[in-house]
């Protein structure tokens, strides 16, 4: 599976139509963003999936989590409206296989 396909991939320092399409995809549900080919944000129900596409060389799932938000923050995306909420994981390179979940 390849986790990039039928998702936005935006950079982190994305700006003009394409991050604003990032953000209203996030913001009604109707898609998902890959944010420099990192991070996999995808609406779920009144949330959002957030999953961490892992990394072979850091074994520490909450450090990968950790360098994710620090990311996430320091991107031009801004997660406004009812889906503020994360739900945090990481997942193997596919996408598809989840490794751990943050509690």
């Amino acid at each position: 599976m390849d986790p990039y396909d039928g998702r936005l991939c935006i950079r982190s320092d994305e700006t003009g139509a394409r991050l604003l399409l990032a953000q209203e995809l996030l913001e009604t549900g109707r898609g998902s963003v890959v944010l420099d080919g990192r991070l996999i944000l995808e609406p779920a129900g009144n949330e959002i999936c957030a999953a961490v596409l892992a990394k072979s060389s850091i074994q520490d799932f909450a450090a990968q989590v950790e360098l994710a938000k620090l990311l996430l923050a320091g991107s031009t995306l801004a997660l406004a409206g009812p889906k503020q909420k994360l739900r945090w994981e990481v997942v193997d390179e596919t996408g598809s296989v989840l490794l751990w979940r943050a509690s």
